[in-house]
């Protein structure tokens, strides 16, 4: 697991260019016609806080989301801080002004970069020679239909953002790590932070990856681990004083027995994306995976044995295959911050929206009924001055109390739905009927 020698340098462009030739022909069609959709609506095209570059400063000093004239948007994302991604927009603004075509470019620039420093820190990370497994490996990452949703709708760049700066943060800090590599890797770490709360989970895959080639020591611990523990100190202390409290609860409704089978279920999904990226949907809230109601439903036990298994595999092949045992590590610790977000309300406001699933809208409900499963739009705060603006009907507020709604929720962002095929069957342009998503396995 040693470092790329100097040869491997001439081979560094060849690769990044064809990462870009694959990511233009997947993405060709959503920066050449796709319009603004979902939260671009008031995040980007009605947000005056981008539209000049003097403001980005002011960018730094609020939750995302503030200021944008929406009041539920500004609520429900109070307890975020992602000041770059706005920043990013802003220049983009200062570019071409309200063109998609720039800000669609953008993300799918942003997306090449980071399967490109993947492949340079699967270089150093896998033995000498792993040119192909790291090339294929970061000629998936940018073709997974997975990515759609990020690389289609210009306010997720915040994920793709944070996937940028994790790379780069690993690739540089990947054991042996001389000054000027922690000095990189820490800051990459401390602007992933700035795009979005999940890439704190950099230091736990970094540790896991340290202890697995067994390169942990204490000199290792002052020289990187302390530094990036500074980073999150800092960082933490920042967003404490510029957020508040979620607007609403993850798991408010919802049973301890509920909650816990979450997770299973939740795994499940994950690991279906990955493997079969097929259907897919835009998000996945209550109206998709509704709540459990028993613990044999197909995804719940199915998802509690892949997650044994991988538990078990990470564990087993430890010593006979170790780079096998350090990817089930690996996955395992990159979704810990969702495991937090199992039973995530969400509430957006859409140009589509997919076809109601849930077991909440069967009639008659079943017994007991899903407890956490959507209800009516929770009503705005009263100091806003946009309270007419109607929002999606998926979410419940902390502590409500509501009989299921499965109405379609109204379209009020801008813009037709993504043209992309992996969108196709779940999105309805706002002038058509809703087409219903097929039905999804669980």
């Amino acid at each position: 697991m040693s470092p790329a020698p100097p040869a491997r340098a001439k081979v560094l462009l060849p690769i990044a260019a064809a990462l870009a030739v694959a990511g233009a022909l997947a993405y060709s069609d959503a920066v050449t016609t796709n319009e603004f959709a979902w939260d671009d609506g008031y995040l980007v095209l009605d947000n005056p806080a981008i539209r000049d570059l003097r403001n980005v400063p002011d960018l730094f000093t609020g939750s995302w989301a503030s200021g944008v004239g929406y009041a539920l948007g500004d609520a429900q994302n109070r307890p975020y801080y992602r000041p770059l991604a706005l920043a990013s927009m802003a220049v983009d603004w200062a570019i071409a002004g309200p063109d998609p075509a720039v800000f669609h470019g953008t993300n799918l620039a942003i997306h090449v970069a980071a399967a490109f420093l993947l492949f340079l820190w699967l270089l150093r990370l896998l033995p000498a020679g792993s040119f192909a497994p790291a090339a294929l490996a970061a000629a998936v990452f940018v073709l997974h239909p997975v990515h759609t949703e990020a690389v289609n709708v210009v306010s997720y760049r915040t994920t793709l953002l944070s996937g940028l700066f994790a790379f780069g943060s690993l690739a540089a800090l990947t054991a042996p790590a001389t000054r000027a590599r922690v000095v990189a890797g820490v800051a990459a770490f401390a602007l992933g932070l700035l795009s979005k709360e999940t890439t704190l989970v950099v230091p736990g895959l970094l540790l896991v990856q340290d202890l697995w080639l067994r390169s942990l020591d204490r000199r290792r611990v002052l020289a990187v681990y302390l530094p990036l523990a500074a980073v999150a100190v800092a960082w933490l202390f920042v967003r404490a004083g510029l957020t508040t409290g979620a607007y609403y609860s993850y798991f408010d409704g919802l049973s301890a027995w509920q909650a816990a089978l979450m997770v299973p279920r939740i795994f499940f999904l994950y690991v279906r994306l990955a493997v079969l990226p097929w259907p897919l949907c835009p998000f996945y809230d209550w109206s998709i995976l509704g709540a459990p109601s028993s613990p044999f439903e197909p995804d719940v036990p199915a998802g509690a044995f892949l997650l044994a298994s991988a538990v078990g595999g990470a564990v087993l092949f430890r010593r006979r295959a170790p780079l096998v045992s350090l990817g089930l590590a690996f996955f395992l610790v990159a979704l810990l911050p969702a495991a937090r977000t199992s039973c995530r309300s969400s509430t957006r406001r859409a140009s589509a929206s997919c076809t109601c699933r849930s077991p909440a809208c069967s009639s008659p409900p079943p017994r007991p009924p899903p407890r956490c499963a959507p209800g009516p739009s929770p009503p705005v705060p009263p100091s806003s001055p946009s309270s007419s603006v109607p929002s999606r009907p998926h979410a419940r507020p902390s502590g409500a109390t509501a009989r299921p709604s499965c109405a379609r929720p109204p379209a009020t962002s801008r813009g037709p739905c993504p043209r992309t095929s992996a969108w196709a069957g779940c999105c309805s342009r706002r002038d058509a009927p809703p087409r219903p998503c097929p039905s999804w396995p669980r």
